[in-house]
């Protein structure tokens, strides 16, 4: 898919993609376009796979980090008001539209993000953001420049692996081990998600002690 828009929050306002390519991608020339905003991301801006990026409608990064705990990742600011419902596009600069997401703040959508505080999250890169039955009301406010804390979870017998952790190391071509932490019996594992995408080739395994 490349570069896509997964976050939207209507309380300090902020607007998140994410490179889910196994490419850099570099931004030079992309803008945002929601109703009358058109807003050109600042230059210089390289996303790594499986990388987030931030654009917030105001500077003041020092309230992003206290409400957020947002430490990087944020660039520049768009300094005007969004409407409540609507259509994101990331465009490139010949125009081609590289990623829409549509999103509002009554039924179908998630009701909680609202002003509340709640944002609004993609459930996973995956899904389609232009349907709402892809997104959900954040746990918390938010989780600007980490891992949506919409994402399914994958339950490994009484351990959780989070679906977006074993999105990034997908991309990053990393390996996910498994252990049995026993040293005297093996352990029968159940693999499962809750994201009808992610399937696995064995579900029933045994780890040797």
């Amino acid at each position: 898919w490349g570069i896509r828009i997964i976050i939207f929050d209507y309380f300090e306002i902020y607007i998140e993609i994410f490179n889910e390519s196994r490419q850099q991608v570099n931004l030079d020339g992309y803008h945002l376009q929601v109703g009358t905003l058109d807003y050109s991301l600042p230059a210089g801006i390289v996303l790594n796979p499986g990388q987030y990026a931030v654009f917030p409608r105001k500077t003041d990064y020092f309230a992003l980090e206290s409400t957020y705990g947002l430490r990087s990742n944020a660039f520049g600011s768009f300094n005007q008001a969004l409407p409540s419902s609507g259509q994101i596009s990331l465009v490139k600069a010949d125009g081609t539209i590289v990623d829409q997401a549509t999103y509002g703040n009554s039924a179908p959508y998630p009701t909680e993000p609202n002003g509340s505080g709640s944002s609004l999250e993609l459930i996973s890169p995956s899904l389609d953001n232009q349907s709402a039955d892809s997104w959900l009301g954040s746990n918390g406010k938010g989780t600007p420049g980490v891992v949506n804390s919409a994402s399914p979870q994958i339950s490994v017998s009484t351990q959780y692996l989070n679906l977006g952790q074993l999105h990034l190391a997908y991309l990053s071509q990393q390996q996910i081990t498994l252990q049995n932490p026993a040293t005297t019996s093996d352990l029968s594992v159940t693999l499962a998600s809750s994201d009808s995408k992610l399937t696995f080739a064995q579900t029933e395994i045994t780890l040797a002690a």
